[in-house]
C-alpha cells in the first residue's frame, strides 16, 4: 500500500506575518492550507492513506480528515512516533512531505511518481529559501519516497526528533537516489519550504488569475462576483466560510419561493438576485476548492443551481407580467430563458458570457418591473439573444466563405 506520511506540528518561528498559534501546515496559499495542498499531491501520486503527525485532533485536523475523504483517501493522525511507526508495515510506499511545505505537484509527481527518491534543489539559492542542506551541492526539497521498512528506524531516536529530517537521514543512509528538481519551481513560487501570508500575496494572486479564469467584463455581475470570491478565497479566515454562499444561496433561493407563495413578486426578485450573486460566488469557491485536486464527482445541488434560478425566475416573471392573452405571462419569459440558453452556447464568443449572467439580468429585469416595464424589457432582452445568435451564425458562414 501507498501510503503518505504528513506533519501538523511545527510552530511559526521568525515569521512576524503569522497568526499567533498558526502552525505553517494550516496556513493557506490561493485558497486552502498547505496541509489540503499536500493531501492533493498524496492522492495525485496515488496514496491510499495518509498518516498525520499531529499533538492534538481539533477544527483543523477534523477539516483535514473531510478534505481527504472526499479524495478518496484514508486519514490517520498518530500523536507519536510510535505510533507512526505501528501503522506502517514494511511492504508499504512511503511519501514522505515536510511539515509547512508547498509542493509543486506536477514537479513532485515528475521526481518521485516512478520510483523510490530524495526530490532535491541545487544548494543556491535554496538553501537561503529554508531549504536543508544535504551536501555541499544540493539541498532537500522536502519530499522523499522510501519504503515503509526505512520507517521502523524511527523506534531508535528520540520522541522529540524532527519527522522529515529524521527519514530523509534513514533514506540516505539506505541509499535511496537523489533526484533534482528545476529550479524553476523556486523563482516561481510555487514550490516553498514555508508558505509566507503576506509575502505570497502577489504570488496568490497570479497564481489563482492563471488558475481560475474570472469573468470577462462583459458580464459585469458574473465579473465582479468572480473577483469579489477570488479575493476572499485569499483571506486566512476564509476556510471557516467556505460554505457560506452555499448557504446564502440557498436561503435566499428558498425565501425567493415563499415570495412568490405570498404573490410578493418584486420582493422575490430581489432575493432571487442577491442568491444569484452568491450562487456565482460559490462555484468560485469550489473551483479554488479543487485546483490541484484528482477530478472529483461534482455536487448535484451545483449542477442543478442554474437550472432551479431560471426556473424560479419564470414562475416571478409570470406573477409580475399583466398581458394579453393570460398563456403569454408564461410564454414570455419561457422564450427569453431558452433564447438566453442558447444563446450562451451560440452567440458571438465575447457575448456569451453575458448571456448566462444572471445577476446582470436580474438586475435589468428587477428596475424595469418597478416601473411597470417588465413586459417590454422580457421581449427585447428575447430579441437582442437571438439578434446575437443569428448574428453569430451570420459572420461564421462568412468566414467560410471567403476560405
Amino acid at each position: 500500500m501507498r501510503i503518505a506520511i504528513l506533519s501538523a506540528l511545527a510552530e511559526s518561528v521568525g515569521q512576524a506575518e503569522a497568526s499567533a498559534g498558526e502552525r505553517p501546515a494550516f496556513r493557506r496559499f490561493a485558497g486552502k492550507s498547505v496541509l489540503y495542498h499536500q493531501i492533493d499531491c498524496a492522492a495525485h501520486l496515488g496514496c491510499e492513506r495518509i498518516i498525520c503527525l499531529s499533538g492534538a485532533s481539533g477544527p483543523d485536523m477534523a477539516g483535514a480528515r473531510g478534505y481527504a475523504v472526499r479524495a478518496g483517501l484514508r486519514f490517520e493522525v498518530a500523536e507519536n512516533l510510535l505510533r507512526l511507526v505501528g501503522a506502517v508495515t514494511a511492504d508499504d510506499d512511503v511519501i514522505v512531505l515536510a511539515d509547512g511545505l508547498l509542493p509543486d505537484c506536477p514537479a513532485l509527481h515528475a521526481a518521485l511518481g516512478e520510483r523510490p527518491g530524495v526530490a532535491a534543489f541545487a544548494a543556491e539559492p535554496a538553501i537561503g529559501l529554508g531549504f536543508e542542506r544535504i551536501d555541499a551541492d544540493r539541498a532537500w526539497s522536502g519530499a522523499l519516497r522510501m519504503r515503509g521498512a526505512h520507517v521502523a528506524s524511527l523506534a531508535d531516536l528520540p520522541p522529540d526528533c524532527d519527522l522529515a529530517s529524521s527519514l530523509l537521514r534513514i533514506a540516505l543512509q539506505a541509499g535511496v537516489r537523489v533526484v533534482t528538481i528545476d529550479q524553476a519551481r523556486l523563482a516561481e513560487g510555487t514550490w516553498q519550504r514555508h508558505v509566507q501570508r503576506h509575502a505570497a500575496a502577489d504570488l496568490e494572486k497570479r497564481w489563482l488569475n492563471r488558475q481560475v479564469q474570472p469573468a470577462p467584463f462583459t458580464a459585469p455581475g458574473l465579473a465582479l462576483a468572480d473577483r469579489m470570491a477570488m479575493r476572499w478565497a485569499q483571506d486566512a479566515g476564509a476556510a471557516r466560510w467556505a460554505r457560506a454562499p452555499h448557504l446564502i444561496a440557498v436561503a435566499l433561493g428558498a425565501a425567493a419561493v415563499i415570495a412568490g407563495v405570498m404573490s410578493w413578486p418584486l420582493p422575490g426578485l430581489g432575493l432571487l438576485l442577491v442568491a444569484s450573486f452568491a450562487f456565482a460566488v460559490s462555484k468560485v469557491f469550489d473551483r479554488i476548492e479543487t485546483l490541484g485536486a484528482p477530478p472529483r464527482k461534482p455536487r448535484s445541488a451545483m449542477s442543478a443551481g442554474p437550472g432551479i434560478i431560471d426556473a424560479l425566475l419564470v414562475v416571478l416573471l409570470t406573477l409580475v407580467l399583466d398581458t394579453t392573452p393570460e398563456w403569454l405571462r408564461l410564454a414570455l419569459p419561457l422564450m427569453m430563458i431558452a433564447a438566453l440558453r442558447l444563446g450562451a452556447r451560440n452567440s458571438a464568443v465575447g457575448l456569451r458570457a453575458l448571456h448566462s449572467d444572471r445577476v446582470v439580468l436580474l438586475a435589468v429585469l428587477l428596475a424595469g418591473a418597478s416601473q411597470g416595464w417588465a413586459a417590454s424589457i422580457v421581449v427585447a432582452i428575447t430579441l437582442m439573444a437571438i439578434g446575437g445568435m443569428l448574428w453569430a451564425s451570420r459572420a461564421g458562414q462568412g468566414q467560410i466563405t471567403a476560405g
